[in-house]
């Protein structure tokens, strides 16, 4: 918004002088020409004599009639004599003819805002000045001046005008709905305003102005309001709400940008009230956006405070109100009321403090009492009011003392929305997850070495079921949807083995019983407990292991649903398009922004054929077939579903290498929802306006479901009916109202796979005429439906401008990164190189170190540029930003990058947020050599590197490029996280070194859970330290607080055989990371393992003799003949360990192998139980010992 005040600073100005203060309190303008434009001069002259009468210069007194001042400002009436002529001996000021000040050598005033200069009254001037002047100030003034032998009055009229304040107070609007703009103007004096709205500078006609108030010090306010109906093409229109005084030609104007909105549902959660109990009111409020929003308790109409507010996220809240209904409230109505900018009125829900079923037994009562007693014999009145008496006495104790559970079960059924949310809370309590409800679940928190994330354990309960899926989902585990509980008894397992048939079936064993929540049920629960990052995490990990992800996700209570756009931000496809088959070409984005024709699948009522099991059939292009969409065939599947029925997912189909093997010849998404359509007929009409066609899965079809279908828009070929049961069996109303629709029908008469190819056919005889849509005009689409979009809150909202901001102005990528890192690239190399150099001559070649420190501050003087805007706006957001919102911040910038250089495959093309990291060591490196100042941002790096690094984010130890440890960078951050956690910050190490491009990045996230970049072209670059929590209740068995990680970047084996600097960097680098860990993991494929284990195995040995213990563990990968197996080496501190391959199947649309994920968590239980033998050091001796293995490493004696 913006506030453009026209005119203002004539209105503000404080008039303090008697020079230039007169001519704007006269209101007479000065004449300013160009010499060629004639003045009339004759009024200009009449204000010079004027002034110099002021000063003393003019014979005559001259009178201002007229004088016009601002409200609070400091005024001056003038008044002034001849000085020349007799002496003014008494100076009396009259206001309204009523005497205020009068000066005859001292100054007496009726108000201590009145003031006189004497100075200035010996020199003839008698002006008045009134401070902070009021509206009470305005009328008419005499000035009287006594002389020896006269007197001279003047009167001049003072009139008062107050500023206008001009605010919009809503801006916020609904698409395609009647929407109430409002304004206020605010402390204006007189009266006499216009008001005018504006679009575009064009008036708008629908306004109101609501009645004009008086406020205390007698400015006057009035609010106006404009109604208009806003569509797609008034979001980037700038509204205005203009005012104006009819006597001045300048006005205020305030211009403004609409704000699309949703307006919120509401609904007061209550169970039946019994008396003299307390209870908890809840009014919940939800689907809102904006987020700002105002909820109020009423009872009979008074308002009263609420107990207490909770908001579960931006677009809902909680407000709750205790209550104790006694005898004198019965009756009584309380009600809760919301304002939000978009409700042209609050939206108000009242609930009545009373008992239905006791009013229905009274009501009861006295009508069959009315009977009985006309018309019966009073031995039956007499047994009736008997029974009635025991039936009201035992219905009264029961509200009063444990409640009426009918009376509760028919409140629950009658309320779904209250329902819904009692049931979700009902399964958060069953899985112990209750306080994730508002503590969310962050990346963090996952990823946690704890002893289940080591064990393969089973679930024993519910409390451990959701930790089961995380911990297989975040290993890439295909099994992670299957749960079931494993009861055990008191008695300990003997398996088949341990005895004969008669013992072993005589001995308890474990039974298998099925999960009592619905896979997706849990699913619901877990994303509604997880933070914007975890989201996204689950998201992607779901879509490398081809499981379909929630497109809507529905509210955990109410009826609302949101799009999850920002959950799939994170997820990439790679594939083969039919157009680049012969060139060998492929495509990669972001699933968001790639275009497809959308097939969306549904059903309609009861049907016994498995819609799921049929979508799978549909993307699977042999066998076997994937399991995309759970169904009831799988592990809990047939549990019945609590909170996730209108949950909405989706899956994607991408074509393969060869024609051949293809379902479809283009990238496709396919869509399921869950439950009937007739529950959820706002995610119906919604998969209706973005899909290419609706296949809709029925039995039979009523009239209320001709009635549904009837609603749909009338497109041809877009819907199919598919009838799974004979046709045979149809009814001829059926048949009717198929034939009414219009609609395509196909039929399931032999079989499933029958019924699949029927499907595939159709799609493909649609595919020419089909329209295509990504996600992000799916969300927009929603958006206008009233639907929530995750991306669209406030907070990612104002987080992706901030980081579009410091990513901005890439028109290409390589000039870009030179520019943009100041301290990075040619430059920085060299000196690195220089530096290194010196340090390896130590105290000889003096004769040439003279040359290498001048050369040394002469590259120093090249880098001492003042930081690059972009690096400002980097350092700036991640050094204020909360921890989530750092993380979000960090996330866009990554999307943002990824997305520019995906189109630029070059290395030097490529940046990433990784770079804008790196630039924290160069620049504290550079800002700490010399004695220049530095900022005080400079100070706080080493405090955000310290949280960084404690977040997860990788700190760098070695730089790729200029092969060196920035060791003051390192050692500070350390430090500052030894600071920050108290000093409990005991570490055990393992790193990782790997022959390029063989999957380390891969393996090391599907063992830890990390995020760590994959297939990117350059790969790692020199080395990073990755901070990994281990929980507190398995700190003392692990024996120590952390696990520090060491990612390297690959070897490359042929550089390495033919450029000997490259040999020389790569030692050093392998030396360094032996001597840091306890454990070095070395990842190969069998072509490279005669030319690289023989030499890493020499260089672990000779770190050994440096007296620590150490382990080494070579990871062979795509060992396809053997499932996976360990070989213990001739030194059992040397092990091989052999991984069978990662896909399954033929990409793009392979899922990872069971076999791997397995063979991972094998791998992951033998680490943990290793490194427990390793000895423990804290960050010192860490910093230390890695300080000594720089130095060694980077020394020619040292390097062979």
């Amino acid at each position: 918004m913006n506030m453009s005040r026209v005119g203002a600073a004539q209105w503000m100005g404080t008039q303090r002088s008697l020079g230039t203060d007169f001519l704007t309190l006269t209101g007479v303008p000065m004449c300013l020409t160009d010499g060629k434009t004639k003045c009339n001069r004759t009024p200009y002259l009449l204000l010079i004599l004027c002034i110099l009468g002021i000063h003393g210069e003019s014979v005559e007194q001259k009178v201002v009639p007229r004088l016009r001042a601002i409200k609070g400002s400091d005024s001056v009436i003038p008044c002034t004599s001849d000085v020349n002529g007799p002496p003014v001996q008494t100076i009396i000021w009259y206001f309204q003819h009523k005497e205020i000040l009068r000066y005859d050598g001292e100054i007496r005033a009726v108000d201590p805002r009145y003031s006189l200069s004497t100075n200035r009254a010996r020199d003839g001037t008698a002006s008045l000045v009134i401070s902070n002047i009021t509206i009470t100030d305005g009328g008419t003034y005499t000035c009287s001046l006594l002389y020896g032998q006269g007197k001279e009055d003047m009167e001049v009229t003072v009139f008062i005008q107050a500023p206008l304040d001009v605010r919009v107070t809503n801006n916020i609007v609904v698409r395609n709905q009647e929407s109430v703009l409002r304004c206020s103007v605010n402390g204006f004096y007189p009266l006499g305003i216009g008001i005018k709205w504006l679009r575009e500078g064009v008036l708008l006609h629908r306004i109101n102005v609501g009645n004009v108030q008086t406020n205390p010090d007698g400015t006057y306010n009035v609010n106006t309001t404009a109604t208009i109906l806003p569509t797609e093409e008034d979001q980037d229109q700038t509204f205005s709400c203009s005012v104006q005084y009819k006597s001045q030609v300048d006005a205020f104007q305030f211009d403004f940008r609409l704000i699309f909105g949703v307006p919120p549902s509401l609904h007061i959660s209550t169970q039946p009230f019994r008396l003299n109990k307390e209870q908890t009111l809840i009014c919940r409020v939800w689907g809102f956006y904006p987020e700002s929003v105002v909820v109020s308790w009423f009872l009979n109409g008074t308002r009263v405070e609420a107990s207490w507010i909770e908001r579960i996220n931006s677009s809902a809240v909680e407000s709750f109100y205790q209550f104790t209904p006694t005898v004198q409230l019965w009756g009584t109505e309380i009600s809760c009321k919301v304002e939000h900018g978009t409700l042209p009125s609050p939206l108000v829900e009242k609930v009545r403090v009373e008992n239905e079923g006791i009013k229905r037994n009274h009501r009861a009562a006295i009508l069959v009492t009315a009977f009985l007693v006309t018309l019966l014999v009073p031995l039956v009145i007499l047994i009736y009011y008997k029974c009635k008496k025991r039936e009201q006495e035992e219905g009264l104790h029961l509200v009063e003392d444990l409640g009426d559970e009918n009376q509760l079960n028919n409140s629950l059924a009658s309320t779904a929305i209250a329902d819904k949310g009692n049931v979700f809370e009902g399964i958060l309590q069953d899985l112990e997850m209750g306080h994730y409800r508002t503590s969310q679940l962050t990346p963090n928190k996952v990823w946690q070495i704890w002893p289940e994330t080591v064990e393969i354990l089973e679930c024993q309960t519910l409390k451990d079921v959701p930790w089961s899926f995380l911990r297989k989902l975040m290993s890439l585990n295909p099994a992670a949807r299957s749960m079931t509980l494993i009861y055990v008894d008191n008695q300990p397992i003997i398996s088949k083995g341990d005895g004969d048939q008669d013992s072993f079936l005589e001995t308890p064993v474990r039974d298998l019983v099925p999960n009592v929540v619905h896979p997706l049920d849990l699913l619901c629960v877990l994303l509604h407990c997880s933070d914007p990052c975890l989201q996204q995490e689950i998201f992607l990990k779901m879509s490398m292991c081809q499981f379909a992800v929630p497109l809507l996700l529905p509210s955990w209570y109410g009826p609302s649903f949101t799009f999850m756009l920002w959950a799939m931000r994170d997820i990439v496809k790679k594939w083969r398009p039919p157009s680049s088959q012969d060139s060998k070409g492929f495509e990669e984005d972001n699933i968001v922004n790639i275009s497809m024709p959308v097939f969306s699948f549904v059903r309609l009522g009861n049907c016994r054929t498995s819609k799921s099991r049929i979508l799978n059939r549909i993307l699977s292009p042999a066998h076997p077939i994937q399991d995309f969409f759970l169904h009831r065939e799988m592990d809990s599947g047939n549990v019945a579903r609590k909170i996730s029925d209108g949950l909405v997912e989706i899956s994607w189909y991408f074509p393969r290498t060869t024609n051949t093997s293809n379902v479809f010849q283009e990238p496709a998404a396919v869509v399921n929802m869950r439950g009937d359509i007739k529950s959820g007929m706002a995610q119906f009409h919604f998969l209706c306006q973005v899909s290419s066609a609706v296949f809709i899965f029925t039995e039979d079809i009523s009239e209320e479901d001709y009635e549904v279908l009837l609603g749909t828009e009338n497109a041809e070929n877009k819907y199919f009916i598919i009838i799974t049961k004979p046709y045979q069996s149809v009814r001829e109303e059926m048949r009717r109202y198929l034939k009414l629709l219009n609609y395509n029908v196909l039929n399931n008469t032999v079989n499933d796979a029958a019924l699949v190819e029927q499907i595939r056919l159709r799609i493909e005889g649609l595919n020419k005429s089909l329209t295509h849509m990504t996600l992000e005009q799916m969300a927009h689409k929603a958006g206008e439906l009233g639907i929530q979009v995750d991306e669209f809150s406030d907070n990612i909202c104002n987080l992706k401008t901030l980081a579009e901001q410091s990513t901005n102005n890439r028109e290409c990528l390589a000039p870009y990164k030179r520019k943009a890192m100041s301290l990075d690239g040619d430059c920085w190399k060299e000196l690195q190189q220089v530096e290194r150099i010196r340090k390896q001559w130590g105290e000889n070649g003096d004769g040439n170190k003279a040359k290498l420190v001048l050369k040394c501050f002469n590259l120093l003087t090249q880098m001492k540029c003042e930081f690059q805007n972009v690096i400002v706006r980097f350092l700036v957001a991640i050094n204020y930003l909360t921890q989530g919102e750092k993380l979000i911040f960090l996330k866009w910038m990554k999307l943002n990058l990824d997305q520019v250089a995906r189109g630029n495959h070059a290395e030097e093309y490529s940046l990433g947020v990784e770079d804008f990291l790196q630039m924290l060591p160069r620049l504290y490196e550079d800002r700490n050599t010399g004695n220049n100042s530095t900022d005080n941002i400079i100070h706080k790096l080493p405090g955000l590197g310290a949280d960084l690094l404690h977040d997860g984010f990788p700190l760098q130890l070695v730089d790729g490029d200029a092969s060196n440890i920035p060791m003051k960078w390192v050692t500070d951050v350390l430090m500052e996280l030894n600071t920050k956690t108290g000093g409990k910050c005991r570490i055990r190490v393992i790193s990782a070194l790997e022959v390029l491009s063989t999957g380390k990045s891969t393996l090391l996230n599907s063992i830890f859970g990390l995020q760590l970049p994959v297939a990117r072209e350059q790969g790692t670059q020199g080395a990073f330290m990755i901070l990994i929590n281990v929980k507190e209740t398995f700190q003392p068995d692990l024996g120590c607080e952390f696990i520090v990680l060491i990612d390297t970047e690959g070897l490359n084996v042929a550089e390495m055989s033919s450029h000997e600097d490259k040999y020389e960097l790569h030692s050093q680098l392998a030396e360094i990371v032996f001597g840091l860990s306890d454990i070095t993991i070395i990842n190969m494929v069998r072509e490279t393992v005669s030319q690289l284990k023989g030499n890493l195995t020499q260089k672990f040995l000779k770190t050994k003799r440096l007296g620590r213990k150490k382990k080494c563990l070579f990871v062979h990968h795509n060992v396809s003949d053997v499932y996976f197996y360990k070989e213990e080496g001739d030194d059992p501190e040397v092990n091989t360990w052999y991984i069978p391959p990662l896909w399954f199947g033929a990409p793009p649309m392979a899922s990872v192998s069971l076999q791997y994920s397995e063979s991972v968590c094998e791998l992951k239980k033998d680490l943990i139980s290793s490194i427990k033998q390793m000895d423990v050091q804290n960050i010192q001796e860490f910093s230390d010992h890695m300080e000594q293995l720089f130095k060694s490493a980077t020394h020619k004696n040292i390097i062979k």
